[in-house]
C-alpha cells in the first residue's frame, strides 16, 4: 500500500481539493496518522481548529479549503490532529459544497 504521503499534490492549487477528499472519505485517520509520524508540532503554528481557520470559517464551509491561502493549508498538515476536527466540524456544519465532493 502506497503511503498518503506521498500523494499530496505539488501544486499548490491542487492542494485544497486534494484534502478535501480525505476529510469527507474514509482514510482520513490513516492520513493524519502519516502525517503526525512525519511532522512534530512546530512552534507558532495554530493550537486549535479556530486558530488555523481564523476568519475564514464561514467561507470553508460555503467555498471550501480554496478559501484559504496556502500558508494556512501547509499548517493543517503540519498539525495533522486538527484535520481530524475539521472534518467532524465540516461534517456537522458544512453546507452544499461539501455534499457535492467526491
Amino acid at each position: 500500500m502506497t503511503p498518503l504521503v506521498l500523494d499530496i499534490p505539488d501544486e499548490p492549487a491542487q492542494l485544497p481539493l486534494w484534502l478535501e477528499r480525505h476529510l469527507v472519505g474514509f482514510d482520513l485517520a490513516t492520513l493524519v496518522a502519516e502525517l503526525s509520524a512525519v511532522h512534530g508540532a512546530p512552534a507558532g503554528s495554530p493550537q486549535t481548529l479556530a486558530e488555523a481557520l481564523g476568519e475564514r470559517r464561514a467561507e470553508v464551509l460555503s467555498r471550501g479549503l480554496a478559501a484559504l491561502p496556502e500558508e494556512r493549508l501547509q499548517q493543517l498538515l503540519l498539525r495533522p490532529e486538527l484535520l481530524l476536527e475539521l472534518q467532524d466540524w465540516v461534517l456537522a456544519n458544512g453546507g452544499s459544497y461539501w455534499d457535492e465532493i467526491v
